[in-house]
């Protein structure tokens, strides 16, 4: 059991980061109301696996936020964004802001 006060941001790894099978899917029937999912996006195709997880896993009245933000410099954020308002999502797009602020390259900003 977690203190009521913590909110948790689990970051789900999209196909093309080559990192899906670390997912823990088991850990999205534990979401509340206040806790957050992230979804980075490198393609369209990540976006569509993310639209779908959201469906199938009820993330919309599961979670308090959801997030997508595309990969800085693998798709034209858009794109998504024209993706997410075509699908009508109720999710908040973000970009890596530290991405454009710094150096995209550069690390622990």
């Amino acid at each position: 059991t977690c203190d009521p006060r913590l909110i948790r941001i689990v970051d789900m790894k999209a196909p093309d980061s080559g990192m899906t099978k670390r997912n823990r899917y088991e850990n999205l029937a534990h979401l509340t109301r206040q806790d957050e999912v992230k979804f980075v996006c490198a393609s369209l195709e990540d976006y569509y696996w993310a639209r779908d997880l959201i469906a199938e896993h009820n993330l919309i009245d599961r979670a308090g936020e959801i997030l997508i933000s595309p990969v800085f410099g693998n798709i034209d954020p858009r794109l998504l964004v024209e993706a997410i308002l075509n699908d009508g999502l109720a999710v908040r797009f973000q970009t890596q802001m530290h991405k454009q602020i710094w150096d995209p390259n550069a690390r622990g900003v």
